[in-house]
């Protein structure tokens, strides 16, 4: 029962995907459930970030220790539990200002 909840949440996101408007020069990075900064994912966003401008790139990540760390390197770094804030600035407000943008199936 809950793999037919799935698939059919799945498909009901899928067809939602088509009515929100996408950020076509944007690329979202992670590396697996640990959230880790390691393997090719992370050699390619920092060859991305260091070579390439005319993307936007952010590695998004779930560990509130990575996110400073990123940070703390000047890398582009979202954190992916950020609620919006008040503010004009910050991931948080990021990530929700351009959450529809970013659904791409």
């Amino acid at each position: 029962m809950q793999g037919l909840l799935d698939a059919g949440i799945q498909l009901l996101l899928f067809f939602f995907s088509f009515l929100t408007p996408k950020k076509k020069n944007l690329i979202l990075f992670g590396s697996g459930p640990a959230d880790e900064f390691h393997g090719n994912p992370k050699y390619l966003f920092l060859y991305l970030v260091n070579n390439q401008t005319a993307w936007e790139y952010y590695w998004v990540t779930g560990s509130k220790a990575r996110y400073k760390t990123l940070r703390d390197r000047d890398l582009p770094v979202l954190y992916k539990y950020s609620k919006p804030s008040g503010r004009s600035s910050g991931a948080g407000s990021w990530w929700w200002r351009n959450l529809p943008g970013m659904f791409t199936i």
